[in-house]
């Protein structure tokens, strides 16, 4: 019956022991929650504007930088027509000054 008694005590006070843990974790827990849903809001407060910001900035941009984008697009197309033109002037300067005619230039492989 002694062994009985020593057992009980032992396993109610690992059960007070185990009571006090969970407590303590439980407590804990609602500190680091509490900490957590403030970190949250602060977040939310100062990241929200930003991004709404960032979102009605990107919206009024947009057709500036559509209408850059048709500029340069139309850009390249006038330069890509002039370096062609350039490019048939030089070789017309070039037959000219090698006395080439149009017969000797078809022979050549070049065309203009």
């Amino acid at each position: 019956m002694d062994n009985l008694n020593v057992f009980v005590g032992v396993t109610s006070a690992a059960v007070v022991l185990q009571t006090a843990i969970l407590g303590g974790m439980y407590f804990s827990m609602r500190k680091t929650r509490a900490k957590m849903e403030a970190i949250a809001d602060e977040v939310r407060t100062k990241t929200l504007p930003v991004i709404e910001h960032a979102q009605t900035l990107l919206i009024e941009v947009r057709p500036q930088v559509n209408n850059i984008l048709d500029n340069v697009n139309h850009s390249s197309r006038l330069v890509r027509g002039h370096i062609e033109r350039l490019d048939a002037t030089v070789n017309d300067a070039l037959d000219r000054a090698t006395g080439l005619s149009p017969e000797r230039h078809s022979r050549r492989g070049r065309h203009s």
